[in-house]
């Protein structure tokens, strides 16, 4: 595609990701884990390829790997907050970490503090409780729906080891529950909640 009165041409991303310039990888940390820019780039380029019912799920694909990446950045600004000199004061202030990184990522995406604040919350949820449940929302296999209700619906689990077995137990089981009811979808995590820690 030239560009009028420029003299070149820009390459359209197919051509891009077959030359190979998404090969650097963007590093993403999620629970142990390293994703690279070019799984997404391949989403993408996937869905480009679809047309019909499937381009609606290839851009819907394309749409959960985006958002869990966009959880990875919020938490990622809330730890760089908590590293930063001087933070373990700042509960002294009118403003603290929390408020303060919520106002921040609030005003990049144009959302109320409160929006961002629960963001907030099943970021830290996924980074620290459900790292694998958070390794399968990032390959855009699982949308935000069921990773909300997971979150919730696993807070009271206590324990190192009981966390681990839900998250294990339930990223295993949560891309075929896409199309339960929000009902059968509480029970489902329930099962595995009350399985490792019934006192939860």
């Amino acid at each position: 595609r030239s560009m009028a009165g420029f003299g070149w041409v820009i390459p359209n991303r197919e051509l891009i990701h077959r030359a190979g310039v998404f090969v650097g990888f963007c590093r993403l940390w999620v629970g142990g884990r390293t994703y690279g820019r070019g799984m997404f780039e391949t989403l993408v380029v996937a869905a480009e390829h679809c047309r019909g019912a499937a381009g609606v799920g290839g851009w819907a694909r394309v749409e959960n790997a985006a958002c869990a990446r966009r959880l990875v950045a919020t938490a990622e600004v809330f730890e760089r907050a908590l590293a930063a000199s001087g933070s373990d004061h700042r509960e002294q202030w009118c403003i603290d970490n929390w408020a303060m990184v919520a106002a921040q990522i609030a005003a990049e995406q144009n959302i109320s503090a409160g929006l961002a604040g629960a963001q907030l919350e099943i970021a830290l949820a996924l980074r620290e409780r459900l790292p694998k449940v958070a390794a399968v929302f990032t390959t855009g296999a699982i949308s935000f729906l069921p990773v909300r209700a997971i979150v919730a619906r696993t807070r009271l689990v206590r324990g190192a080891d009981a966390n681990a077995k839900v998250d294990a137990a339930v990223a295993g089981e949560v891309t075929g529950w896409a199309t339960l009811s929000r009902e059968k979808l509480d029970t489902a995590i329930d099962f595995w909640v009350d399985r490792f820690d019934p006192h939860a």
